[in-house]
């Protein structure tokens, strides 16, 4: 039980773990996209 119970708290970790990785990625690419399309917009 203990055993399980250590997974479970590992698993849990990994998976938050992997949702912030992907939730600060997306969030990263969508401001360097804002950045290129204000930077486009400046240079025209």
């Amino acid at each position: 039980m203990n055993a399980l119970r250590m997974i479970g708290s590992w698993l849990t970790m990994f998976a938050v773990g992997c949702l912030t990785f992907i939730v600060l990625g997306a969030l990263s690419r969508f401001y360097w996209e804002l950045l290129m399309l204000g930077w486009r917009w400046g240079t025209s």
